[in-house]
């Protein structure tokens, strides 16, 4: 009896050890294209030194453009993958 607790216990231990390690960061696959600058398999934010704003999103995610720096202020643009845009009041880009 003593050993099959011992059993459970450390199967259970083994379970909560699994769910509790985060899964890794993955960048989007594909090209991100921000005014004249492309980035090969983005991630995160990137700011727009231009206006308007021209967005090409080449990845397999959607990128959200905003209407402040460092994607701050209001989301006013959901770059489907394969799709671009010209944002009058883009500032910056995020893509997970």
């Amino acid at each position: 009896m003593q050993r099959i607790a011992s059993t459970l216990g450390a199967i259970s231990t083994a379970g909560i050890l699994l769910l509790a390690i985060p899964g890794t960061a993955q960048a989007a696959y594909g090209n991100l294209t921000v005014d004249s600058t492309t980035i090969k398999n983005p991630h995160g934010c990137f700011n727009s030194h231009r206006y308007p704003m021209f967005v090409a999103n080449e990845t397999d995610a959607v990128a959200e453009i905003y209407t402040g720096p460092n994607c701050s202020g209001d989301l006013v643009y959901a770059v489907d993958p394969d799709t671009g845009v010209v944002a009058d009041w883009g500032r910056s880009v995020y893509i997970p």
